[in-house]
């Protein structure tokens, strides 16, 4: 869970890097909760293998959902304040 949470809180920086600053913010959320499902249940994978447990869906999907919700968070309330945003977004992908 601490692995998703820390996961969550670099999201937001690694999808302003692999989106266009034109492109809308619908679809950079929309970026942002495929980055957030995809760790979601990576995360629970790698903790089925590691205990050797059966694979949770409820779980993965409730890690989709705080990474969701992290990321989210640290980019309205911690990135988006200071310009961090901005300036990843005009650091890889050009328009």
């Amino acid at each position: 869970m601490a692995l998703a949470i820390a996961i969550g809180t670099v999201l937001p920086i690694l999808t302003g890097l692999v989106t266009k600053q034109s492109w809308g913010a619908g679809f950079r959320a929309f970026v942002l909760a495929v980055l957030s499902g995809a760790t979601g249940f990576l995360t629970e994978l790698k903790g089925s293998f590691d205990l050797n447990t059966s694979f949770d869906l409820t779980a993965a999907l409730l890690t989709w959902l705080l990474v969701a919700l992290t990321g989210v968070g640290v980019h309205l309330g911690f990135l988006k304040p200071t310009g961090i945003s901005t300036a990843v977004k005009n650091t890889l992908v050009k328009d």
